[in-house]
Protein backbone atom coordinates (compact mmCIF):
# COMPACT_ATOMS: atom_id res chain seq x y z
CA UNK A 1 0.00 0.00 0.00
CA UNK A 2 2.49 2.38 0.76
CA UNK A 3 4.55 1.70 -2.34
CA UNK A 4 1.10 3.28 -3.90
CA UNK A 5 1.35 6.15 -2.54
CA UNK A 6 3.61 8.12 -4.37
CA UNK A 7 2.01 7.30 -7.82
CA UNK A 8 -1.48 8.10 -5.77
CA UNK A 9 0.08 11.59 -5.41
CA UNK A 10 1.81 11.97 -8.55
CA UNK A 11 -2.00 11.00 -10.21
CA UNK A 12 -3.47 13.33 -8.02
CA UNK A 13 -0.86 16.59 -8.57
CA UNK A 14 -1.24 15.63 -12.70
CA UNK A 15 -4.81 15.55 -12.36
CA UNK A 16 -5.39 19.23 -10.80
CA UNK A 17 -2.64 21.01 -13.03
CA UNK A 18 -5.14 19.02 -16.42
CA UNK A 19 -8.02 20.06 -14.60
CA UNK A 20 -7.16 23.82 -13.49
CA UNK A 21 -7.86 26.57 -15.60
CA UNK A 22 -9.64 24.00 -18.41
CA UNK A 23 -11.98 26.54 -19.79
CA UNK A 24 -10.22 29.61 -19.22
CA UNK A 25 -8.45 29.97 -22.11
CA UNK A 26 -10.17 30.51 -25.64
CA UNK A 27 -10.27 28.18 -28.33
CA UNK A 28 -7.63 28.53 -30.19
CA UNK A 29 -6.87 27.63 -34.31
CA UNK A 30 -6.82 24.45 -34.37
CA UNK A 31 -9.67 23.95 -31.33
CA UNK A 32 -12.12 25.17 -33.60
CA UNK A 33 -10.58 23.92 -37.20
CA UNK A 34 -11.87 20.66 -34.92
CA UNK A 35 -15.02 21.54 -33.58
CA UNK A 36 -15.61 22.63 -37.04
CA UNK A 37 -15.41 19.22 -38.65
CA UNK A 38 -17.00 17.69 -35.84
CA UNK A 39 -20.20 19.84 -36.35
CA UNK A 40 -20.58 18.02 -40.03
CA UNK A 41 -23.28 15.74 -40.48
CA UNK A 42 -21.89 12.18 -40.15
CA UNK A 43 -20.59 10.79 -44.07
CA UNK A 44 -18.66 11.33 -46.61
CA UNK A 45 -18.16 15.66 -45.80
CA UNK A 46 -16.97 14.66 -42.18
CA UNK A 47 -15.04 12.01 -43.87
CA UNK A 48 -13.00 13.99 -46.20
CA UNK A 49 -12.91 17.07 -44.07
CA UNK A 50 -9.74 16.22 -42.34
CA UNK A 51 -6.40 14.90 -43.23
CA UNK A 52 -6.51 13.38 -39.50
CA UNK A 53 -8.91 10.03 -39.35
CA UNK A 54 -11.87 10.27 -38.26
CA UNK A 55 -12.65 8.35 -35.12
CA UNK A 56 -11.81 11.21 -32.81
CA UNK A 57 -14.44 13.39 -34.83
CA UNK A 58 -16.75 10.70 -34.74
CA UNK A 59 -16.97 10.90 -31.06
CA UNK A 60 -16.78 14.53 -30.92
CA UNK A 61 -19.74 15.15 -33.15
CA UNK A 62 -21.86 13.35 -30.59
CA UNK A 63 -20.19 14.88 -27.29
CA UNK A 64 -21.26 18.47 -28.91
CA UNK A 65 -24.51 17.23 -28.24
CA UNK A 66 -23.97 18.13 -24.39
CA UNK A 67 -22.85 21.34 -25.34
CA UNK A 68 -20.25 23.91 -26.48
CA UNK A 69 -18.71 25.51 -23.45
CA UNK A 70 -14.11 25.49 -23.35
CA UNK A 71 -14.40 23.21 -20.42
CA UNK A 72 -17.05 20.85 -21.55
CA UNK A 73 -15.20 19.90 -24.71
CA UNK A 74 -11.73 19.83 -23.28
CA UNK A 75 -12.35 17.55 -20.63
CA UNK A 76 -12.23 14.38 -22.27
CA UNK A 77 -8.50 15.13 -23.18
CA UNK A 78 -7.96 16.61 -19.45
CA UNK A 79 -9.54 12.83 -18.06
CA UNK A 80 -7.57 11.16 -21.11
CA UNK A 81 -4.00 12.69 -19.61
CA UNK A 82 -5.16 11.55 -15.72
CA UNK A 83 -5.46 8.33 -16.56
CA UNK A 84 -1.90 8.37 -18.48
CA UNK A 85 -0.54 8.90 -15.51
CA UNK A 86 -0.62 5.33 -13.58
CA UNK A 87 -0.50 3.77 -16.90
CA UNK A 88 2.78 5.52 -18.10
CA UNK A 89 4.19 4.27 -14.94
CA UNK A 90 2.86 1.00 -15.43
CA UNK A 91 4.40 0.73 -19.37
CA UNK A 92 7.44 2.37 -17.69
CA UNK A 93 8.33 -0.36 -14.58
CA UNK A 94 8.19 -2.37 -17.76
CA UNK A 95 10.84 -0.66 -20.06
CA UNK A 96 13.11 0.81 -17.05
CA UNK A 97 12.42 -0.76 -13.88
CA UNK A 98 10.53 0.68 -11.04
CA UNK A 99 12.98 3.79 -9.58
CA UNK A 100 13.34 4.92 -13.22
CA UNK A 101 9.51 4.80 -13.88
CA UNK A 102 8.90 6.68 -10.87
CA UNK A 103 11.29 9.38 -11.36
CA UNK A 104 9.72 9.41 -15.12
CA UNK A 105 6.39 9.45 -14.09
CA UNK A 106 7.08 12.74 -12.16
CA UNK A 107 8.32 14.64 -15.30
CA UNK A 108 5.40 12.97 -16.72
CA UNK A 109 2.51 14.15 -14.52
CA UNK A 110 4.05 17.93 -14.23
CA UNK A 111 4.95 18.01 -17.58
CA UNK A 112 4.14 21.47 -19.33
CA UNK A 113 3.82 19.38 -23.11
CA UNK A 114 1.43 16.52 -21.65
CA UNK A 115 -0.62 19.27 -19.53
CA UNK A 116 -1.19 21.54 -22.60
CA UNK A 117 -2.44 18.50 -24.72
CA UNK A 118 -4.81 17.75 -21.84
CA UNK A 119 -5.97 20.93 -21.93
CA UNK A 120 -6.98 20.93 -26.34
CA UNK A 121 -10.07 19.44 -28.39
CA UNK A 122 -7.92 17.50 -30.15
CA UNK A 123 -7.09 14.15 -30.10
CA UNK A 124 -3.61 13.67 -28.97
CA UNK A 125 -3.80 13.02 -24.69
CA UNK A 126 -6.62 10.52 -25.92
CA UNK A 127 -4.12 9.32 -29.02
CA UNK A 128 -0.98 8.88 -26.39
CA UNK A 129 -3.49 7.10 -23.57
CA UNK A 130 -3.88 4.19 -26.17
CA UNK A 131 -0.18 3.91 -27.10
CA UNK A 132 -0.30 3.25 -23.43
CA UNK A 133 -2.87 0.81 -23.03
CA UNK A 134 -1.33 -0.77 -25.88
CA UNK A 135 1.96 -1.51 -24.83
CA UNK A 136 0.71 -2.53 -21.47
CA UNK A 137 -1.46 -5.13 -23.07
CA UNK A 138 1.70 -5.98 -25.50
CA UNK A 139 3.94 -6.12 -22.12
CA UNK A 140 1.67 -7.92 -20.33
CA UNK A 141 0.96 -11.11 -23.19
CA UNK A 142 4.97 -11.33 -23.59
CA UNK A 143 5.11 -12.03 -19.75
CA UNK A 144 1.75 -13.85 -19.50
CA UNK A 145 1.00 -15.12 -23.44
CA UNK A 146 -2.88 -13.98 -22.39
CA UNK A 147 -4.35 -13.80 -25.80
CA UNK A 148 -6.62 -11.25 -24.31
CA UNK A 149 -3.91 -9.04 -23.56
CA UNK A 150 -3.16 -9.76 -26.84
CA UNK A 151 -5.94 -8.64 -28.30
CA UNK A 152 -6.24 -5.37 -26.09
CA UNK A 153 -3.28 -4.55 -27.24
CA UNK A 154 -4.34 -4.54 -31.29
CA UNK A 155 -7.62 -2.53 -30.31
CA UNK A 156 -5.89 0.05 -28.69
CA UNK A 157 -3.45 0.07 -31.22
CA UNK A 158 -6.82 -0.06 -33.86
CA UNK A 159 -8.18 2.93 -32.31
CA UNK A 160 -5.02 5.04 -32.14
CA UNK A 161 -4.77 4.46 -35.93
CA UNK A 162 -8.37 5.53 -36.93
CA UNK A 163 -7.13 8.82 -34.84
CA UNK A 164 -3.44 9.93 -35.80
CA UNK A 165 -1.70 8.11 -39.14
CA UNK A 166 1.40 8.31 -37.64
CA UNK A 167 0.28 5.43 -35.36
CA UNK A 168 1.88 3.17 -38.19
CA UNK A 169 5.33 4.44 -37.24
CA UNK A 170 4.57 3.40 -33.40
CA UNK A 171 2.89 0.19 -34.50
CA UNK A 172 6.34 -0.59 -36.28
CA UNK A 173 8.45 -0.31 -33.59
CA UNK A 174 5.64 -2.38 -31.00
CA UNK A 175 6.03 -4.82 -33.98
CA UNK A 176 9.77 -4.62 -33.93
CA UNK A 177 9.93 -4.88 -30.12
CA UNK A 178 8.06 -8.10 -30.30
CA UNK A 179 9.47 -9.80 -32.56
CA UNK A 180 12.93 -9.30 -30.88
CA UNK A 181 11.35 -10.07 -27.32
CA UNK A 182 10.13 -13.84 -28.52
CA UNK A 183 12.56 -14.86 -31.16
CA UNK A 184 12.57 -18.37 -29.46
CA UNK A 185 9.02 -18.64 -29.06
CA UNK A 186 7.34 -19.65 -32.08
CA UNK A 187 3.74 -20.24 -30.65
CA UNK A 188 3.11 -16.96 -28.59
CA UNK A 189 4.82 -15.20 -32.11
CA UNK A 190 2.51 -16.46 -34.79
CA UNK A 191 -0.26 -15.88 -32.38
CA UNK A 192 0.76 -12.03 -32.52
CA UNK A 193 1.03 -11.97 -36.55
CA UNK A 194 -2.55 -13.74 -36.74
CA UNK A 195 -3.50 -10.88 -34.84
CA UNK A 196 -1.95 -8.20 -36.42
CA UNK A 197 -3.38 -9.61 -39.91
CA UNK A 198 -6.64 -9.10 -38.39
CA UNK A 199 -6.01 -5.69 -37.48
CA UNK A 200 -4.24 -5.06 -41.05
CA UNK A 201 -7.01 -6.55 -42.79
CA UNK A 202 -10.16 -5.19 -41.08
CA UNK A 203 -9.19 -2.13 -39.34
CA UNK A 204 -5.69 -0.04 -41.61
CA UNK A 205 -6.93 -1.14 -45.27
CA UNK A 206 -10.58 0.33 -44.75
CA UNK A 207 -8.56 3.17 -43.31
CA UNK A 208 -5.94 3.42 -45.89
CA UNK A 209 -8.26 2.81 -48.88
CA UNK A 210 -11.28 5.08 -48.06
CA UNK A 211 -9.49 7.85 -45.82
CA UNK A 212 -5.55 7.91 -46.38
CA UNK A 213 -5.20 7.92 -50.27
CA UNK A 214 -8.03 10.58 -51.23
CA UNK A 215 -6.83 12.92 -48.00
CA UNK A 216 -3.37 12.49 -50.14
CA UNK A 217 -4.95 14.03 -53.20
CA UNK A 218 -6.93 16.67 -51.26
CA UNK A 219 -3.72 17.74 -49.30
CA UNK A 220 -1.76 18.52 -52.55
CA UNK A 221 -4.40 20.61 -54.42
CA UNK A 222 -4.88 22.75 -50.55
CA UNK A 223 -1.59 22.60 -49.02
CA UNK A 224 -0.91 25.99 -47.51
CA UNK A 225 1.83 28.04 -49.33
CA UNK A 226 3.39 28.74 -45.08
CA UNK A 227 3.78 24.87 -45.09
CA UNK A 228 6.38 25.03 -47.55
CA UNK A 229 8.64 28.15 -46.66
CA UNK A 230 10.85 26.71 -43.99
CA UNK A 231 14.24 26.34 -44.69
CA UNK A 232 15.54 23.11 -45.40
CA UNK A 233 17.94 23.21 -42.68
CA UNK A 234 14.36 23.21 -40.54
CA UNK A 235 14.35 19.44 -40.44
CA UNK A 236 18.05 19.54 -38.24
CA UNK A 237 16.20 21.30 -35.43
CA UNK A 238 12.73 19.56 -35.84
CA UNK A 239 13.84 16.73 -33.49
CA UNK A 240 16.21 18.68 -30.73
CA UNK A 241 12.83 21.27 -30.26
CA UNK A 242 10.62 18.10 -30.00
CA UNK A 243 13.00 16.57 -27.13
CA UNK A 244 12.81 20.26 -25.48
CA UNK A 245 9.06 21.18 -25.75
CA UNK A 246 8.69 17.84 -24.49
CA UNK A 247 10.19 19.13 -21.25
CA UNK A 248 9.03 22.24 -21.15
CA UNK A 249 5.99 23.04 -23.73
CA UNK A 250 5.22 26.32 -25.49
CA UNK A 251 5.99 28.41 -22.37
CA UNK A 252 9.84 28.24 -21.58
CA UNK A 253 12.09 30.24 -23.58
CA UNK A 254 10.75 31.69 -26.81
CA UNK A 255 6.92 31.88 -27.29
CA UNK A 256 5.69 29.60 -30.31
CA UNK A 257 4.79 33.26 -32.21
CA UNK A 258 8.90 34.32 -31.58
CA UNK A 259 9.81 30.80 -33.33
CA UNK A 260 7.58 31.62 -36.23
CA UNK A 261 8.02 35.00 -36.97
CA UNK A 262 11.75 34.69 -37.15
CA UNK A 263 14.68 32.25 -37.22
CA UNK A 264 15.51 30.26 -34.25
CA UNK A 265 19.00 31.70 -33.42
CA UNK A 266 17.04 35.02 -33.91
CA UNK A 267 14.20 33.78 -31.44
CA UNK A 268 16.45 32.99 -28.62
CA UNK A 269 18.25 36.41 -28.36
CA UNK A 270 17.36 37.09 -24.82
CA UNK A 271 16.87 33.37 -23.24
CA UNK A 272 20.02 32.29 -23.65
CA UNK A 273 20.49 31.87 -19.75
CA UNK A 274 17.35 29.92 -19.31
CA UNK A 275 18.25 27.64 -22.75
CA UNK A 276 21.54 26.91 -21.00
CA UNK A 277 20.37 25.95 -18.04
CA UNK A 278 17.82 23.89 -19.43
CA UNK A 279 20.13 22.06 -21.92
CA UNK A 280 22.83 21.47 -19.06
CA UNK A 281 20.29 19.93 -16.76
CA UNK A 282 18.52 17.61 -18.88
CA UNK A 283 21.74 17.11 -21.02
CA UNK A 284 23.37 15.68 -18.20
CA UNK A 285 20.30 13.72 -17.29
CA UNK A 286 19.97 12.28 -20.53
CA UNK A 287 23.74 11.36 -21.37
CA UNK A 288 23.88 9.56 -17.87
CA UNK A 289 19.97 7.89 -19.10
CA UNK A 290 22.06 6.63 -22.35
CA UNK A 291 24.74 5.18 -20.67
CA UNK A 292 22.79 3.88 -18.22
CA UNK A 293 20.44 1.86 -21.25
CA UNK A 294 23.53 0.64 -22.54
CA UNK A 295 25.09 -0.97 -19.08
CA UNK A 296 22.18 -1.99 -16.71
CA UNK A 297 20.97 -5.65 -17.69
CA UNK A 298 17.66 -5.03 -16.01
CA UNK A 299 16.71 -2.37 -18.69
CA UNK A 300 14.73 -3.48 -22.19
CA UNK A 301 17.32 -1.15 -23.99
CA UNK A 302 16.70 -3.12 -27.13
CA UNK A 303 13.28 -2.38 -27.00
CA UNK A 304 13.84 1.48 -25.16
CA UNK A 305 15.53 2.57 -28.12
CA UNK A 306 13.08 0.96 -30.58
CA UNK A 307 10.63 2.92 -29.48
CA UNK A 308 12.43 6.06 -29.32
CA UNK A 309 13.64 5.60 -32.69
CA UNK A 310 11.96 4.04 -35.02
CA UNK A 311 8.97 7.03 -35.04
CA UNK A 312 12.00 9.40 -34.58
CA UNK A 313 13.52 8.64 -37.69
CA UNK A 314 10.29 7.08 -39.92
CA UNK A 315 8.75 10.73 -38.92
CA UNK A 316 11.99 12.85 -39.99
CA UNK A 317 11.73 11.01 -43.32
CA UNK A 318 7.87 11.46 -43.57
CA UNK A 319 8.20 14.60 -42.83
CA UNK A 320 10.92 15.31 -45.45
CA UNK A 321 9.94 13.20 -48.39
CA UNK A 322 6.12 15.70 -48.27
CA UNK A 323 7.57 19.01 -46.56
CA UNK A 324 5.60 18.99 -43.91
CA UNK A 325 7.42 20.92 -41.08
CA UNK A 326 7.90 18.27 -37.61
CA UNK A 327 5.62 19.70 -35.01
CA UNK A 328 6.24 18.44 -31.56
CA UNK A 329 2.99 17.13 -31.55
CA UNK A 330 3.56 14.90 -34.44
CA UNK A 331 6.56 12.97 -31.99
CA UNK A 332 4.01 12.48 -29.26
CA UNK A 333 4.46 8.39 -30.17
CA UNK A 334 8.35 9.27 -28.33
CA UNK A 335 7.22 11.02 -25.68
CA UNK A 336 6.89 8.32 -22.96
CA UNK A 337 10.05 6.52 -24.41
CA UNK A 338 12.15 9.99 -23.87
CA UNK A 339 10.95 10.25 -20.19
CA UNK A 340 12.02 7.12 -18.78
CA UNK A 341 15.18 7.48 -20.75
CA UNK A 342 15.73 10.52 -18.49
CA UNK A 343 14.60 8.78 -15.31
CA UNK A 344 16.70 5.86 -15.91
CA UNK A 345 19.40 8.99 -16.30
CA UNK A 346 18.60 10.51 -13.02
CA UNK A 347 18.10 7.07 -11.22
CA UNK A 348 22.24 6.49 -12.33
CA UNK A 349 23.60 10.06 -11.04
CA UNK A 350 26.41 9.87 -8.65
CA UNK A 351 24.76 10.10 -5.18
CA UNK A 352 27.22 11.34 -3.68
CA UNK A 353 27.87 15.20 -2.84
CA UNK A 354 24.20 15.53 -3.15
CA UNK A 355 24.78 15.33 -6.86
CA UNK A 356 21.39 13.34 -8.27
CA UNK A 357 19.33 15.19 -5.74
CA UNK A 358 21.05 18.70 -7.13
CA UNK A 359 20.46 17.69 -10.57
CA UNK A 360 16.75 16.52 -9.70
CA UNK A 361 15.81 19.71 -7.88
CA UNK A 362 17.29 22.23 -10.51
CA UNK A 363 14.85 19.96 -13.37
CA UNK A 364 11.61 20.34 -10.98
CA UNK A 365 12.45 23.96 -10.54
CA UNK A 366 12.54 24.96 -14.48
CA UNK A 367 9.46 22.65 -15.01
CA UNK A 368 7.79 24.86 -12.59
CA UNK A 369 9.01 28.10 -14.34
CA UNK A 370 7.48 26.76 -17.54
CA UNK A 371 4.33 25.54 -15.60
CA UNK A 372 4.46 29.41 -14.25
CA UNK A 373 4.20 30.47 -17.84
CA UNK A 374 1.81 27.99 -18.93
CA UNK A 375 -0.73 29.34 -17.04
CA UNK A 376 0.12 33.13 -16.11
CA UNK A 377 2.31 34.30 -18.45
CA UNK A 378 -0.22 35.70 -20.94
CA UNK A 379 2.87 35.34 -23.84
CA UNK A 380 2.70 31.69 -23.96
CA UNK A 381 -1.71 31.95 -23.73
CA UNK A 382 -3.50 30.56 -27.05
CA UNK A 383 -4.59 33.37 -29.04
CA UNK A 384 -7.64 35.05 -27.04
CA UNK A 385 -10.16 35.31 -30.25
CA UNK A 386 -13.42 35.40 -27.79
CA UNK A 387 -12.16 38.17 -26.36
CA UNK A 388 -11.14 40.06 -29.65
CA UNK A 389 -14.69 39.03 -30.99
CA UNK A 390 -16.25 40.25 -28.06
CA UNK A 391 -14.71 43.66 -27.91
CA UNK A 392 -15.23 43.98 -31.31
CA UNK A 393 -19.35 43.13 -31.13
CA UNK A 394 -19.62 45.73 -28.77
CA UNK A 395 -17.32 48.81 -31.16
CA UNK A 396 -18.22 48.49 -34.55
CA UNK A 397 -20.27 50.50 -35.62
CA UNK A 398 -22.45 50.71 -39.27
CA UNK A 399 -20.10 51.40 -42.10
CA UNK A 400 -17.28 50.17 -40.26
CA UNK A 401 -15.11 47.21 -41.47
CA UNK A 402 -13.44 44.08 -40.00
CA UNK A 403 -10.05 42.81 -41.79
CA UNK A 404 -8.72 39.86 -39.99
CA UNK A 405 -5.04 38.66 -40.75
CA UNK A 406 -4.51 35.68 -41.12
CA UNK A 407 -7.35 34.43 -43.14
CA UNK A 408 -7.28 31.41 -40.70
CA UNK A 409 -7.56 32.56 -38.23
CA UNK A 410 -10.61 35.09 -39.73
CA UNK A 411 -11.95 31.81 -40.96
CA UNK A 412 -11.91 29.53 -37.63
CA UNK A 413 -11.66 31.10 -34.04
CA UNK A 414 -13.12 34.86 -35.39
CA UNK A 415 -16.24 32.97 -37.09
CA UNK A 416 -16.76 30.35 -34.33
CA UNK A 417 -17.21 33.46 -31.63
CA UNK A 418 -18.15 36.40 -33.76
CA UNK A 419 -20.85 33.74 -35.52
CA UNK A 420 -23.06 36.58 -37.46
CA UNK A 421 -22.66 39.56 -35.21
CA UNK A 422 -19.67 40.74 -37.59
CA UNK A 423 -18.84 41.14 -41.19
CA UNK A 424 -15.26 40.13 -41.34
CA UNK A 425 -13.22 40.03 -44.14
CA UNK A 426 -10.11 38.34 -45.25
CA UNK A 427 -7.49 37.39 -48.21
CA UNK A 428 -7.50 33.91 -49.42
CA UNK A 429 -6.69 30.91 -46.76
CA UNK A 430 -3.75 29.76 -49.09
CA UNK A 431 -2.00 32.34 -50.79
CA UNK A 432 0.43 35.08 -49.82
CA UNK A 433 -1.41 38.57 -49.38
CA UNK A 434 -1.55 40.00 -52.97
CA UNK A 435 -1.04 43.60 -53.20
CA UNK A 436 -3.65 44.11 -56.23
CA UNK A 437 -6.20 42.12 -53.81
CA UNK A 438 -5.12 44.59 -51.23
CA UNK A 439 -4.88 48.25 -53.14
CA UNK A 440 -8.25 47.23 -54.51
CA UNK A 441 -9.61 46.49 -50.71
CA UNK A 442 -8.21 50.13 -49.46
CA UNK A 443 -10.29 51.76 -52.20
CA UNK A 444 -13.13 50.13 -52.25
CA UNK A 445 -12.93 51.32 -48.16
CA UNK A 446 -11.92 55.11 -48.91
CA UNK A 447 -14.80 56.33 -47.22
CA UNK A 448 -15.58 53.91 -44.61
CA UNK A 449 -15.19 55.60 -41.13
CA UNK A 450 -12.97 53.04 -39.42
CA UNK A 451 -11.54 49.81 -40.89
CA UNK A 452 -10.60 47.40 -37.61
CA UNK A 453 -7.77 45.14 -38.61
CA UNK A 454 -7.39 42.41 -36.34
CA UNK A 455 -3.61 40.92 -36.17
CA UNK A 456 -3.16 37.44 -35.25
CA UNK A 457 -0.54 34.66 -36.89
CA UNK A 458 0.21 36.91 -39.33
CA UNK A 459 3.27 35.43 -41.00
CA UNK A 460 0.86 32.62 -42.08
CA UNK A 461 -0.33 34.93 -45.22
CA UNK A 462 1.32 38.56 -44.61
CA UNK A 463 5.04 37.65 -43.22
CA UNK A 464 6.03 41.21 -44.73
CA UNK A 465 3.45 43.03 -42.57
CA UNK A 466 2.60 44.39 -46.15
CA UNK A 467 -1.14 44.66 -45.03
CA UNK A 468 -0.50 47.11 -41.21
CA UNK A 469 2.23 48.91 -43.34
CA UNK A 470 -0.82 50.15 -45.88
CA UNK A 471 -3.19 50.59 -43.47
CA UNK A 472 -0.77 53.16 -41.89
CA UNK A 473 0.13 54.88 -44.94
CA UNK A 474 -3.62 55.41 -46.05
CA UNK A 475 -5.34 55.92 -42.43
CA UNK A 476 -4.56 56.93 -38.97
CA UNK A 477 -4.47 54.62 -36.13
CA UNK A 478 -7.26 56.03 -33.78
CA UNK A 479 -7.05 52.94 -31.47
CA UNK A 480 -5.51 49.84 -30.75
CA UNK A 481 -6.19 47.21 -28.11
CA UNK A 482 -4.07 44.07 -27.65
CA UNK A 483 -5.20 40.88 -26.66
CA UNK A 484 -3.15 37.49 -25.88
CA UNK A 485 -1.67 36.66 -29.56
CA UNK A 486 -4.60 38.94 -30.69
CA UNK A 487 -3.77 42.58 -31.71
CA UNK A 488 -6.89 45.12 -32.44
CA UNK A 489 -6.23 48.04 -34.04
CA UNK A 490 -8.76 50.51 -35.25
CA UNK A 491 -7.42 52.92 -38.26
CA UNK A 492 -10.03 56.46 -38.85
CA UNK A 493 -9.79 58.11 -42.00
CA UNK A 494 -7.34 61.52 -42.13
Amino acid sequence: MKRNRPLALLTLTGGLLRLYQLGTQSFWLDEVRTIFTAILPLGREMYHSSFSPPLYYWFLHFFLTLGQSETLLRLPSALAGVASIPLFHAVGRRFVGARPALAATVLFSLSPFHIWYSQEVSNYSILLLLYLISFLCCFRYLEKGKRADLAGSAVAMGGALWIQYATVFVLLAQALIVFYELRYDRRRLVSWLVCQGFLGLFLVLPLFLTHYLPGVEIWKTTNPFYLTVRPGSYLLFAVPYAFYAFLFGQSFGPALSELRRQSAFAAMRGYEAEIAAAVLVFGVIGICGLVAATRNKEVKRIALFLFLGVPTLLSLVYSGKYGIPLNPRYLIGVFPPYLMLLGLGWDHLPARAHLRKGFGLAALFLVAWSLHGLYWNPRYAREDARAAARFLENQVEPGDQVLVLSSYFAAFPMKYYAGDKLEIHSFSLHERVQEEALEQMLRDWQDVPRVWFVSSRYWENDPEGMVRERLTETRRECQRVVFPGVEVTAFCRR
